[in-house]
């Protein structure tokens, strides 16, 4: 029987027996904790994500340089269809993942994993546009 005017969250109690329990642990502190060190660590992601997007879409401009063959001829549809993919899909990703970790983070979920899969994903579609760029202009 709990003591009188003891709270259950924080005040540690004696049993009958006269034993002390175990200390409460709060969890509600260590939750805390937590969910800031995962805001934290979802921010410094999505910032230090910037530039890295921001440079695969500025190499993907050079992309119609390096691997065209229009010359003065209009390009393949395949070939800007890939330097687009290139140079506004990583873009893209980064704001998708902005959107998702802001829902995970309301609903108070870890979205510290957020970020480096972002920028797997962003590599991945800056590769597949440089392929379909590449695959364009060999159609020619």
């Amino acid at each position: 029987m709990p003591q009188r005017g003891a709270r259950l969250d924080t005040e540690r109690m004696e049993s009958a027996a006269g034993t002390q329990p175990e200390a409460h642990v709060d969890v509600e502190v260590k939750q805390r904790g937590s969910r800031s060190a995962d805001l934290v660590l979802t921010i410094v992601g999505l910032l230090l994500l910037i530039p890295a997007v921001l440079w695969m879409a500025w190499t993907a401009m050079w992309l119609g340089a390096v691997v065209s063959k229009c010359g003065g001829y209009p390009c393949n549809d395949i070939e800007v269809a890939g330097m687009a993919v290139a140079a506004f899909g990583p873009p893209v990703v980064w704001v998708i993942a902005l959107v998702a970790s802001i829902v995970l983070i309301a609903l108070r979920r870890r979205a510290s994993w957020v970020a480096p899969i972002a920028f797997l994903l962003a590599i991945g579609v800056n590769y597949a546009g440089a392929w379909l760029a590449q695959s364009g202009a060999d159609f020619l």
